[in-house]
């Protein structure tokens, strides 16, 4: 499909499309969490949302003005679980996504279908089910669809407060989504708006923005063989008088790609 001059939009759920799966938040891998909070408490102003441990690390996650949340991986347990390989192969940066579906069945059926193998499938828990995609076939991203009830979750995350007194009324950063690099606009058109269920996207030339009903983030999906397929950063929009020491900040993880 040829995108028109300038912009053009096209709705791409069909009648038959789920319409409640959300793009729920972006995770990047971190060696410290600790060591990231005066960027995101202090520089950008963000809101501690919740945390919570596992055997293999401890997770955290903020909230930006208008919601989008960023979660951070720090590795916990002995040597040679899933973060510390992360952290020793690639370093620190972004490690998943992660889509709330209404049934993570039909979920991994529309991955299936759409030419996608699913692996981790877990449903044991009712309140937390889960399954993911390799990155290998994911772009270079680490796809992690999960079905969640709260009545009957049994989850150990908690609400957290800050750790930085947040300056007065003074409006954070928005996260605004993620940036990514991909060989083939189709494929990623058969990842993110058939698997992953996009309730639209709009094309420009070799561009492409996925968005999600109810969810504040967008994929923005570059086609291009300037860099490897995967991400390339965080985009957010600053308020007036904001301002960053330094970009990218190593800290988080991942660049920060300032968007007017």
């Amino acid at each position: 499909m040829e995108p028109e001059a300038g912009s053009r939009y096209i709705a791409t759920m069909a009648a038959a499309k789920v319409k409640t799966v959300t793009l729920d938040h972006v995770a990047c891998g971190v060696p410290s969490i600790s060591a990231a909070i005066p960027l995101l408490e202090g520089t950008l102003r963000t809101r501690p949302h919740r945390r919570g441990p596992s055997p293999e690390f401890f997770a955290a996650q903020w909230a930006f003005e208008g919601d989008g949340r960023l979660e951070l991986l720090e590795p916990a347990g002995p040597e040679g679980g899933f973060m510390h390989r992360f952290l020793q192969s690639r370093g620190a940066g972004v490690h998943h996504a992660t889509f709330k579906v209404p049934d993570l069945h039909a979920a991994r059926a529309r991955a299936q279908a759409a030419g996608f193998e699913v692996i981790g499938f877990n449903d044991a828990n009712p309140g937390w089910k889960e399954c993911f995609l390799h990155p290998k076939q994911a772009m270079g991203l680490v796809v992690q669809m999960a079905e969640s009830d709260p009545d009957v979750d049994s989850s150990t995350w908690l609400e957290f407060g800050p750790t930085l007194e947040r300056p007065g009324d003074a409006p954070g950063a928005t996260f605004l989504g993620l940036r990514l690099a991909v060989r083939s606009l189709e494929t990623a058109t058969r990842l993110w708006g058939e698997a992953a269920c996009a309730a639209s996207v709009r094309r420009e030339g070799g561009e492409a923005f996925f968005n999600w009903d109810d969810s504040p983030l967008t994929l923005h999906v570059v086609e291009t063989d300037e860099y490897p397929e995967g991400p390339l950063g965080l985009e957010v929009r600053l308020p007036n008088g904001m301002r960053l020491e330094q970009n990218p900040p190593p800290s988080i993880g991942a660049r920060l790609l300032i968007q007017p």
